[in-house]
């Protein structure tokens, strides 16, 4: 389309100025490990604590759970004394989840609470290698076990104290919002479960799908498969409609998670199956984040994925740093 009168030439070039100029710019931080060579950042509370899974400098080489706040990263602990542990989610009271492995090396659901770990499968004989992977403000957490009845998945919810397993065969949940919404799958369908009801949320016109993440106004982000299977994108969900991301130019693109305006960071490849990047989507905007780095802070970083974000903007994943996998956070530089 051609501008042929000056007033709407100038506002044209305006409109693409401010573009521009509305283009992210991020500082970012290496949180370290707990002494030995890498770690691995999977969310972060609105308060700023990062949580994740790091090898252990004392445990011979063992990764465990870990929670990073100023500056500072400490071992959450595990159900056996060099068994391993991980932490998934965190919430606005700093209470994390994630599993550790039993002494018979087991991986079992828990929450990781300041008076210490909650099992969330003590004692039970109807599942077995369960892991909770989301945790809202109230305590409610989602994720997964295996059932001993019929050998499969189930989505694990765990409320007022008590862990359950819901009777859908093949089922998972994967993040929960405060409104006690949580998202998942049912054989290879993403799926919302809304106060009792399962909602299908389709795919990109190909045969699967898998939800990763709900804020509190109802937004879904995953991965679904686009016609002919021929790879999964990103998407975003809304009030019953889904939205293809696009990728990086590879063939693959994933969700992660999405903050409470709607910005949702992950992965994509940056051609064909190669070259993994972390990435932002802002509006219908993919961003790799290594080209949003401050040049003050990028030395010899490759982002590879992100997995967590804030409302105030601030994300946290895994790169490369000097060669090693770390965790990161990056803030937003506010001019």
């Amino acid at each position: 389309m051609k501008v042929r009168h000056p007033v709407l030439a100038v506002l044209a070039l305006a409109i693409v100025s401010m573009a521009a100029q509305a283009q992210p710019r991020y500082r970012i931080h290496d949180l370290g490990t707990l002494g030995g060579p890498e770690s691995d950042a999977r969310a972060i509370s609105e308060q700023g604590t990062v949580v994740g899974i790091s090898n252990h400098g004392r445990l011979f080489g063992e990764f465990r759970a870990f929670a990073s706040s100023n500056g500072t990263m400490i071992d959450l602990g595990g159900l056996a004394k060099h068994g391993e542990s991980g932490a998934s989610a965190i919430n606005a009271s700093g209470v994390a989840c994630g599993h550790a492995r039993d002494d018979q090396g087991r991986r079992h659901a828990v929450v990781f609470a300041p008076e210490g770990i909650i099992d969330l499968a003590a004692r039970r004989d109807d599942f077995i290698d369960s892991e909770c992977f989301g945790l809202n403000d109230a305590g409610h957490a989602v994720g997964i076990a295996v059932s001993t009845v019929d050998y499969t998945s189930h989505a694990l919810v765990w409320k007022g104290g008590k862990a359950r397993i819901l009777a859908t065969q093949g089922s998972s949940a994967n993040g929960i919002n405060n409104h006690n919404q949580f998202v998942g799958a049912v054989f290879s369908m993403g799926m919302l479960f809304d106060h009792g009801e399962q909602i299908p949320l389709g795919t990109l016109g190909g045969s699967h799908s898998e939800a990763a993440a709900i804020n509190d106004a109802g937004e879904v982000t995953g991965w679904a498969a686009i016609p002919q299977d021929q790879g999964i994108y990103a998407f975003r969900w809304r009030e019953g409609t889904m939205t293809n991301l696009g990728t990086l130019g590879g063939s693959q693109s994933r969700g992660d998670a999405i903050g409470a305006n709607g910005d949702i960071v992950g992965w994509s490849y940056t051609h064909g199956l190669d070259g993994k990047h972390a990435m932002l989507v802002q509006g219908d905007t993919m961003f790799d984040l290594n080209d949003l780095l401050d040049a003050g802070t990028k030395s010899d970083w490759e982002l590879i994925e992100a997995s967590g974000i804030t409302g105030s903007g601030a994300i946290v994943g895994t790169g490369t740093h000097h060669g090693k996998f770390h965790a990161f956070v990056m803030r937003p530089i506010v001019e």
